[in-house]
């Protein structure tokens, strides 16, 4: 949302977003935004990004009071972890193409 304002309105058709990534020590990181659920722990969310729970409250340090549901927290991806990540991800989910 802070890349793309204009989402508050709803996403349209054709529509370009900016998706940030950030460079940090010559390595390109991604970044996804997880929506914690009810009863999980940084360690069942470090898990299933194959990060260490350090990255995660590094990047969200009021997640070190605890976790709340709903809360939105941004998970950084490491290029070497990537495709462990998407595995653990896809798992979850069923992806969809929609069409016009």
């Amino acid at each position: 949302m802070k890349e793309n304002p204009d989402l508050k309105n709803g996403l349209k058709t054709g529509q370009e977003l900016k998706i940030p990534l950030e460079t940090g020590d010559f390595v390109e990181r991604k970044f996804i935004f997880h929506t914690v659920d009810k009863g999980e722990t940084l360690y069942s969310i470090s898990k299933k990004y194959s990060v260490e729970v350090s990255s995660i409250t590094a990047l969200n340090p009021d997640v070190e009071n605890g976790l709340k549901a709903k809360t939105i927290i941004k998970i950084a991806i490491n290029p070497e972890n990537v495709k462990s990540a998407q595995e653990n991800i896809n798992k979850d989910f069923v992806f969809h193409e929609g069409k016009r």
